[in-house]
């Protein structure tokens, strides 16, 4: 009975420390896209490639080359409704971006309480991973798809760590 509260708190904890660390990243990723305040020249190519994508397009104007001639992005296809309803743009890209990288203290958790047997070891790890130095500065640098393999990759690698193989090769694909 103590053992399921610890893990609530610790549930709990998590969720709000996620729910906060997007709150305060999504607006000020907008934010600094809106006012000119980044200089994510990446970020506009991905937004393009997504929107012609969507449109079933392949040339790239910023680039002058297929959107796949330098990187096989396929996940920007994921993206894809979005642009077909017009709801498509830099600012989504950028939002999805920290979205993820906040979601991946779940799994980053998971693996520390499993491997220590501790739910505040666990807790603290993954606190200790959304305020990593190397997850704002992605954010800082702007979208870029890799960046969104950070939750699939722990993910998968919390299933195999558990020998749930079923569920590695989905966060593998």
């Amino acid at each position: 009975h103590v053992d399921s509260r610890k893990h609530g708190f610790a549930h709990a904890v998590l969720a709000v420390a996620i729910l906060w660390f997007c709150w305060l990243l999504v607006p000020l990723v907008i934010k600094d896209y809106r006012n000119f305040g980044t200089g994510h020249f990446d970020t506009g190519i991905f937004d393009q490639a997504a929107y012609l994508l969507a449109h079933g397009e392949q040339f790239m104007s910023g680039r002058g080359l297929n959107v796949f001639g330098h990187h096989a992005n396929f996940g920007l296809y994921l993206f894809a409704p979005f642009y077909w309803v017009g709801w498509g743009s830099p600012a989504l890209l950028d939002s999805a971006m920290v979205v993820s990288l906040g979601t991946a203290a779940v799994p980053v958790y998971l693996i520390a309480r499993d491997r220590t047997e501790s739910v505040a070891v666990g807790l603290v790890v993954a606190l200790a991973y959304m305020l990593h130095f190397s997850i704002s500065s992605t954010i800082n640098e702007g979208f870029h798809p890799e960046s969104m393999a950070v939750l699939p990759l722990f993910a998968a690698f919390l299933f195999a760590d558990r020998g749930q193989w079923k569920r590695f090769a989905v966060a593998v694909v």
